[in-house]
């Protein structure tokens, strides 16, 4: 599982496929990213008690080895599993999900709201 730090440029790359495993070109793609809660309240630091989500769309970086991908800044999440799902136009091509751990602790200075 791939392990990044809390406040980083994540990026997350998948291919799709049709049917017979060839690589496959759909129009369009989105991605729905769900992440614990890292908004500072009460609870914090890391209460990440809520899942949030949202949803990016998909570059198609390579029509020739059908790569797709997006840049997530981690730094609205608190740590915790990350996980997405990426969804192409086409929905013959499949959905792909995967999952990474985001790090943090209190020596993260993104993780820490400070006032000037």
């Amino acid at each position: 599982m791939n392990r990044y730090n809390r406040g980083s440029k994540v990026i997350i790359e998948t291919i799709f496929y049709d049917t017979s495993m060839g690589i496959a070109q759909p129009t369009s793609a989105n991605i729905t990213i769900s992440y614990p809660d890292g908004a500072v309240g009460s609870n914090w630091p890391f209460d990440g008690s809520e899942q949030q989500t949202t949803t990016i769309a998909l570059t198609n970086t390579s029509t020739t080895d059908g790569t797709w991908a997006t840049t997530w800044d981690s730094a609205v999440s608190a740590p915790g599993l990350i996980q997405w799902s990426a969804v192409p136009s086409d929905l013959t091509f499949g959905v792909n999900e995967g999952q990474f751990l985001l790090r943090g602790n209190l020596a993260n200075p993104t993780a820490v709201a400070t006032t000037l």
